[in-house]
């Protein structure tokens, strides 16, 4: 469904379907529109794991900046290397929660 030939899984459209219906259209919208995730869009699954945890650190660090919050249990599973099937479940069920929960996005 989400395997693209040569390329892997399409962990952008995987993320912003869940950032869709967890948070809303107008925070999948600004996923797809961060440079680094916008340019990372037609790249390998590696890439793509690079790109939306930099997306997800630099938001995380950003609220941080303003609420007196910690994040560092977050941040900390957004790891580049690994089992992308595992990643994909840190991401649905612990960083899209999280940025819902605190209105991150």
């Amino acid at each position: 469904m989400f395997y693209r030939e040569g390329l892997g899984l399409d962990l952008v459209e995987i993320v912003r379907m869940n950032i869709e219906s967890e948070i809303g259209k107008e925070a999948s919208e600004k996923f797809l529109n961060d440079p680094t995730v916008k340019y990372s869009i037609d790249k390998a699954e590696p890439f793509q794991r690079v790109a939306i945890n930099k997306f997800f650190n630099a938001e995380l660090i950003k609220f941080r900046a303003t609420h007196n919050v910690d994040i560092n249990d977050v941040v900390f599973l957004l790891v580049n290397d690994g089992d992308a099937h595992e990643w994909i479940k840190i991401i649905k069920n612990i960083t899209i929660p999280f940025c819902r929960d605190h209105k991150v996005l």
